[in-house]
């Protein structure tokens, strides 16, 4: 779009032709015909100069992601190039923030969440202006609606750029870590050992040795050594050592259809679970109650910060115009895919809401505290 004064816009121009012929025919070469020729230069050059920097003034667009936690400090790039054979004297450009961003560049700002900044160029010429800024919240973030405006030397003329609606550069900001406590009960470490939770499971091509039978299954009964004893005998096999935890975040509301007031926090406290369980090289999955194309969403079985990365990046991705689980259908869901050996640990889930399970099970209370879920029928009375 072309911001035009009114003596310099064409109809005007044509308008004055006439008279410009009148004065120089009847009157000759005067001050006055001197001063028109001056007028339809300028106003020449200036369409001219505008016109042709429109089609020469490039923003670039790369596509990047930017990682952060809360309260880190990051730098937002607008990179401007001139491929025109003049330089550009008069241009400025103006984006918006969200204002979850906080700008430390108090300097440029037209308002609380938009940026504006002068800039000159010169023929073939391209710049980087860097603005930083902070990060407040979790989520995902773009700088909007970018748009340039390239003025002629004079201020008389500007031609506003096609706006950017959005620019590939993404701000991805990360949950913040929120303590849970009693995350020891399920693991810890003792001189050079592990005291671990011991699955139901067990290697039966690991014999340990016989013990006196107590009402196990008939198919554990060590025959050999009963009739030697003249007692029934059980087989003792080595239990499989369990290291690895599978964690079930839901976000429905129990009480009302939609989101959790608290979302917030239980989004917290399983960033946090992650990367507990990374520092402690401890396997673990992830399953939210969100719904994406492929299904819920779900982070498989791996130990490490890689799998940590990818937990923050979803946790940091959700929102509330993501199609939402119901509780009690994302739970059974959640208990037909998870891994069969691992501890269970339910983020924003009542206790009365899960199936019955021998597995070991812990819960995650409103307040950040581990509690462990012993006997599932006692509790439904």
């Amino acid at each position: 779009m072309e911001i035009v004064p009114l003596l310099l816009q064409d109809h005007i121009i044509k308008l004055t032709i006439p008279i410009a012929f009148v004065c120089v025919f009847f009157f000759g070469y005067t001050p006055l015909s001197f001063l028109l020729i001056a007028y339809y230069l300028l106003a020449a050059f200036v369409h001219h100069y505008v016109r042709h920097m429109e089609h020469h003034i490039i923003v670039h667009d790369s596509a990047r992601t930017m990682r952060l936690f809360p309260n880190e400090s990051g730098v937002i790039s607008v990179v401007i190039e001139n491929r025109a054979k003049l330089p550009l004297v008069n241009g400025s450009c103006m984006f918006r923030t969200d204002a979850k961003l906080q700008s430390e560049t108090s300097a440029h700002h037209v308002s609380e969440n938009m940026i504006s900044f002068p800039f000159v160029l010169g023929a073939h010429a391209r710049q980087q202006w860097d603005f930083t800024f902070t990060a407040v919240k979790r989520g995902v973030y773009h700088i909007k609606r970018l748009e340039c405006i390239v003025s002629d030397p004079f201020h008389l003329t500007h031609i506003h750029l096609p706006t950017i609606h959005k620019l590939k550069t993404e701000i991805l900001v990360y949950p913040a870590l929120q303590t849970v406590n009693g995350l020891q009960q399920l693991h810890q470490e003792t001189s050079g050992t592990y005291k671990t939770t011991l699955s139901y499971y067990r290697d039966e091509a690991e014999l340990l040795g016989i013990k006196p039978y107590e009402r196990e299954s008939f198919r554990s009964i060590h025959w050999k050594a009963s009739a030697k004893t003249q007692q029934l005998q059980a087989k003792v096999y080595q239990p499989v050592r369990n290291l690895s935890w599978s964690i079930c975040l839901c976000l429905a509301s129990s009480r009302a259809v939609g989101w959790k007031a608290n979302m917030e926090e239980l989004i917290s406290y399983t960033a946090y679970i992650c990367k507990y369980a990374a520092e402690k090289k401890i396997p673990f999955e992830l399953f939210i109650s969100v719904m994406t194309e492929k299904g819920p969403v779900h982070i498989s079985m791996k130990e490490g910060i890689p799998n940590v990365v990818l937990a923050l990046e979803d946790l940091a991705r959700l929102s509330q115009e993501h199609v939402l689980i119901q509780g009690n259908r994302f739970v059974h869901y959640y208990m037909s895919k998870r891994e069969p050996s691992a501890t269970l640990i339910f983020v924003g889930v009542n206790k009365e809401h899960i199936p019955a399970t021998h597995a070991p099970m812990y819960i995650v209370s409103d307040k950040g505290v581990v509690e462990h879920v012993t006997n599932l029928s006692a509790l439904r009375g």
